[in-house]
């Protein structure tokens, strides 16, 4: 009776594999942690992409090189928001020249300071890189098996390529 398939995947019950007790135990408990945090592990993705709803978009963050920021900035507007929170509430006159019309029209959704979506944003990137680190060791830490040929190869790389991109 075989547990897994002879290629592709690291089998820690296998005879070959006697000599390495510990690696074997550590796969074991790392394939049971990947099988349970699964769908944790959806949830947070989903989170980190809700995030770009409620945060403060990062082009008005630092805007201050803008006319309107930097005419109407004062000390009691410039807060955790950033610029945003200035270019957001900024009427005028608009391209169709239609006066007191919102220049940057929003649903007012940034319910986020800027540390606030950072965190979240560290503590999702952070659980991602970890749960990436338990399929390798669920993968008994071996790169071939890690990155198996065919599209298990792709789907590793472009995972480790995002997360190094989100960093």
């Amino acid at each position: 009776f075989q547990d897994a398939p002879v290629e592709g995947y690291y089998d820690p019950y296998s005879y070959d594999n006697e000599e390495r007790t510990v690696r074997n135990q550590i796969s074991v408990v790392c394939g049971r942690l990947v099988v349970q945090l699964r769908g944790a592990a959806v949830f947070v993705c989903w989170v980190l992409f809700m995030l770009t709803f409620f945060e403060p978009p990062t082009w008005c963050r630092d805007a201050s090189d803008l006319q309107i920021v930097a005419t109407s900035r004062d000390d009691d507007n410039t807060d955790e928001f950033g610029d945003c929170k200035i270019l957001f509430e900024a009427f005028g006159v608009t391209a169709d020249m239609e006066e007191n019309q919102a220049l940057y029209p929003n649903f007012d959704a940034m319910l986020l300071t800027i540390a606030q979506s950072r965190s979240i944003e560290i503590g999702c990137v952070s659980f991602i890189a970890m749960y990436m680190l338990l399929q390798y060791g669920d993968d008994g830490f071996l790169p071939s098996f890690f990155f198996y040929r065919g599209y298990k190869r792709w789907i590793r790389a472009s995972q480790c390529v995002i997360l190094i991109m989100l960093l």
